[in-house]
């Protein structure tokens, strides 16, 4: 055997070995040739596409991927390989039985000892399931997003019929479906319960509807949908496919080219108002449980929007009664805040009751610290909204029982930023931003998510800062029983110019003092 072929020999028998040793890890390996013939592949790469090693070796790697996973993936990934010789990124592979799935992949290049490129190695990991979570959390930001945007669109527009238009169409891009609508129930004279048509929006591409959709008070009975009245007035949705709906619906909705529907009852004053519904067109769709979920809050939020514009409408009949309604406006929207505040408590459990604690001690050191009035207002609904940006850190993390890992408390620290993104696009609450977006910031510096130092942190989340950590401790947690008292007010005195603003703690334990 000449030197060229020994070396060759022994480079592929260490490469072989290599790969076995990598393939312990879990994940896929394949060594191929230049031209892609493998020569070797670890049992997780032969499992992944449904092969069998032995089956594998002599066959081409183009066998893994589609025409369109071809064009799109592995040509401008090669293209890369052979520029630099290593290169890692996502790859679209296909199973033998046609199922397509996304990889993370390495790919290098091995050279034998004079430099010469042998053969090339590649390690791939089945990344579906991370890809899904990746969807899920856009979609759930998505989502709440739209949530915000209504919000605001409530407090800015006093006439539900201007909003309501624009309301379903932020719903309609952000469900990517066809259509929306709402529909109000109205009986007629003979008894007989039907709906009307209030407001919708459609795509460009959306099938034309029946011109009947037009008249007033669409009797439910007459029409087929006697199943409706009684699943939606009992406060339950109705989801799935056309087709598998009952025949009376399936003749009734089949001129609008549903292929799959989404109905959520609107509830006004405790009453079954009517529904919001979501037409898909295009194709058959499965609504998830989080859009599901995530929509029927769009459904709530309309449904009080309703509400409050029948409460301006009877406003406008008694001037008398208008400063009354006002103030109950502004009430319905602290209890709104409060609302929130409960939902978020009801997420974590181990925490019950110390939204309305700290609120309560906050607003006290705020009046001690000398703010006035209108600032108070703004520093009790940032600390009922602290922990706001939670909603969009998933329950998997937000309850996990144990220590979070790094990418967990990535996402964990980012909830500041979520409050932001949650809270600045409605008017009233922007002044409230403080606590929401800085409470974790430290007097050091050394907190987050923007590291502000000192006075550069606004004195609302300084004084949260303070409240919040004198809470946790002195509450009893399930992996802790509360601290003395004591012993928390020498961990704030201890900390005192490090983590907390000195002046803030100062005016704290005056009021601990004053209390006692």
């Amino acid at each position: 055997m000449d030197d060229r072929r020994m070396k060759t020999h022994n480079t592929a028998g260490h490469i072989n070995h290599l790969a076995e040793v990598v393939g312990q890890v879990g994940e896929g390996v394949a060594v191929a040739t230049f031209d892609g013939t493998i020569t070797y592949v670890n049992d997780m790469w032969a499992r992944m596409h449904e092969y069998s090693p032995k089956e594998l070796i002599g066959v081409n790697l183009s066998i893994f991927h589609s025409e369109r996973q071809m064009l799109e993936d592995v040509e401008p990934f090669n293209q890369i390989i052979r520029e630099i010789g290593r290169y890692q990124g996502e790859v679209g592979h296909i199973t033998r039985s046609g199922r397509e799935f996304p990889t993370l992949m390495t790919t290098t290049v091995l050279k034998d000892s004079d430099g010469v490129s042998v053969e090339m190695v590649a390690v791939a990991r089945d990344i579906t399931e991370s890809k899904k979570n990746q969807d899920a959390l856009e979609t759930r930001g998505r989502y709440l997003s739209c949530l915000a945007e209504i919000s605001a669109l409530m407090i800015e527009t006093k006439d539900v019929l201007l909003f309501l238009p624009e309301v379903l169409r932020l719903l309609g891009e952000t469900a990517v479906v066809s259509r929306t609508y709402i529909f109000a129930n109205e009986t007629e004279s003979n008894g007989q319960l039907g709906c009307s048509k209030v407001a919708g929006w459609e795509r460009e591409t959306a099938p034309k509807r029946p011109k009947d959709e037009g008249r007033r008070n669409l009797p439910y009975e007459a029409h087929g949908l006697g199943r409706w009245t009684e699943v939606l007035a009992a406060g339950e949705i109705i989801a799935g496919n056309v087709v598998d709906m009952p025949e009376t619906e399936r003749t009734r909705l089949a001129p609008f080219g549903i292929k799959s529907i989404l109905l959520i009852p609107l509830l006004v004053s405790g009453e079954w108002y009517g529904y919001i519904g979501f037409d898909c067109c295009k194709s058959a769709r499965n609504w998830t449980d989080q859009e599901t979920a995530l929509l029927k809050i769009a459904a709530a939020q309309i449904s009080a929007g309703i509400e409050n514009h029948r409460l301006l409408e009877e406003v406008l009949l008694d001037a008398r009664m208008l400063e009354r309604s006002n103030i109950e406006l502004k009430q319905a929207y602290e209890e709104t805040l409060e609302g929130w505040a409960r939902a978020l408590e009801l997420r974590d459990s181990d925490t019950e009751g110390h939204t309305r604690r700290v609120a309560d001690l906050t607003l006290k050191i705020g009046k001690k610290m000398g703010l006035r009035e209108v600032q108070l207002v703004h520093l009790r609904r940032g600390a009922l909204l602290h922990d706001i940006g939670k909603m969009a850190v998933p329950d998997q993390i937000l309850r996990k029982p144990g220590p979070l890992d790094d990418e967990e408390w990535a996402i964990m620290r980012d909830h500041p930023i979520h409050a932001y993104e949650m809270l600045s696009r409605i008017n009233y609450l922007r002044p409230a931003l403080a606590i929401p977006c800085s409470h974790h910031e430290r007097w050091d510096g050394l907190g987050y998510p923007q590291r502000l130092e000192g006075e550069d942190i606004p004195l609302p989340a300084r004084i949260f800062a303070v409240v919040d950590v004198w809470d946790a401790l002195t509450s009893d947690r399930p992996y802790r029983q509360a601290w003395p008292a004591e012993e928390t007010i020498a961990y704030l005195r201890e900390n005192s110019g490090s983590q907390f603003d000195p002046e803030v703690v100062k005016a704290f334990l005056a009021v601990l003092e004053e209390d006692s």
